[in-house]
């Protein structure tokens, strides 16, 4: 009903092409430091957490595997597919009939490869919203008729718990770590054909299937090897999760799950190999504050409607808000200071006072944009007023997508976004 009564976008002859912060490739100190971000909070959870919150988070990074499928497939190469679950789930089935042991990962990143390129096969004749719609067909088809025969996962199945190099993983915390190490594995894999030739061919795909052919690119081929790579992936992941669960069962690997996810991943960032992550760690966040810190009507209903109504965010931020946030922190680091440090206060506030439910969440977030109000001033950085801002004004056009006057500085970034040498001035 929102989305009725919101004014219709008007046509546009012409216009920048793209207003949007677009995901960058990560620099190697940054890949090091955010792994051993991960690593550190894992191990940390293994000591302080309850076992039900260990657990949860396993399932998290389970399915963040599973979604990093995706980020090659959606994010770089633009093609849509909804049925993330459903190359998870085959992943899972090889997984339980290879034992269930760490090493049967391998044969699921195979066999899930292989059933990722029959997947790749409608790509090749359909395009945008009959593909998505066509994988919807898809995870139907493996979790209605695939997943659920006898041999397969009619059943609850039982696996195993597993030890990698003597080391039992039957415990959660343990566990936990095991995963995360996946997670990482793979993120950098990832992060490594994305600065690859591969990776660089992909993303002609999203930008121009007729380009990238003119220029040699067989694109019949990419999709094929993008295809793979995404089954591969999220087949891990779906052994992963069962491996976690010590179960394997169809109701794990639903259509309509699925989509939730793959909306959660959109919302943070598809292109990012961070965004699967995040998406997963959301889940668990409305799920903890539904189950144990604010059980209720409110935060029930936040936990079902949450990711719907975040998704209205993607009509001015469509390539997520990972890098809305990495560009706003390069741009305005003092905001997101404040922000941050409002919602501390406003959180430890609450729980010392026992403020009853999302209070605290609530108080913590308006402390963080009064913070942003004081300290850096309402309408800093903006276009001057008055007369002055008149002149600006008339000398931008808005076409071109520039929103303030060309400064040394805004000259100095442009140049470097560009990779041009700085010209010094006479």
């Amino acid at each position: 009903m929102v989305l009725l009564f919101l004014p219709q976008p008007a046509v546009k002859m012409a216009g920048a092409a793209r207003t949007y912060a677009m995901e960058s490739l990560p620099s190697n100190r940054s890949v090091l430091v955010w792994s051993l971000v991960l690593l550190g909070s894992a191990t940390l959870a293994g000591f302080v957490a309850s076992t039900t919150l260990q657990s949860r988070l396993v399932t998290a990074l389970s399915v963040g595997v599973i979604l990093l499928g995706l980020v090659p497939l959606m994010g770089w190469a633009g093609i849509p597919l909804l049925a993330p679950y459903a190359l998870g789930g085959v992943g899972a089935a090889i997984t339980y009939y290879a034992g269930g042991a760490a090493w049967a990962l391998i044969p699921a990143a195979l066999g899930t490869a292989a059933f990722g390129v029959i997947f790749a096969l409608p790509a090749l004749r359909l395009r945008e919203l009959y593909l998505a719609l066509s994988s919807i067909a898809l995870a139907l088809i493996a979790t209605g008729l695939i997943l659920v025969q006898p041999e397969l996962f009619a059943e609850m199945r039982s696996l195993p718990p597993i030890s990698v190099l003597g080391i039992d993983l039957s415990s959660p915390a343990a566990f936990l770590l095991y995963a995360a190490v996946i997670y990482l594995l793979v993120a950098l894999g990832l992060v490594w054909v994305r600065r690859s030739a591969v990776g660089r061919r992909l993303v002609a795909l999203r930008d121009s299937e007729a380009a990238a052919a003119c220029i040699g690119i067989n694109v019949a081929r990419q999709k094929a090897y993008v295809f793979a790579i995404a089954g591969g992936i999220s087949g891990v992941g779906g052994g992963v999760l069962v491996q976690g669960a010590r179960v394997g069962s169809v109701d794990q690997f639903s259509m309509i799950a699925g989509l939730g996810v793959v909306l959660a991943l959109t919302i943070w960032g598809v292109g990012t190999v961070s965004g699967p992550l995040v998406a997963a760690l959301m889940g668990v966040v409305f799920t903890t504050l539904a189950k144990d810190v604010a059980p209720g009507t409110l935060t029930h209903g936040v936990e079902l409607l949450g990711p719907a109504l975040a998704v209205l965010a993607l009509g001015e931020y469509p390539r997520g808000q990972i890098p809305l946030l990495v560009d706003l922190c390069r741009r305005r680091p003092w905001h997101v200071l404040c922000v941050l440090g409002g919602v501390t206060v406003g959180i430890g506030v609450g729980v010392v006072v026992g403020l009853p439910g999302v209070v605290p969440t609530v108080l913590g977030v308006g402390l963080g944009w009064l913070a942003v109000l004081v300290l850096t001033g309402w309408g800093k950085g903006q276009l001057p007023t008055g007369e002055a801002g008149a002149q600006v004004q008339t000398a931008l056009a808005p076409e071109t997508g520039v929103d303030r006057p060309f400064d040394p500085a805004g000259i100095s970034a442009l140049n470097r976004a560009l990779g041009m040498k700085e010209v010094a001035a006479r």
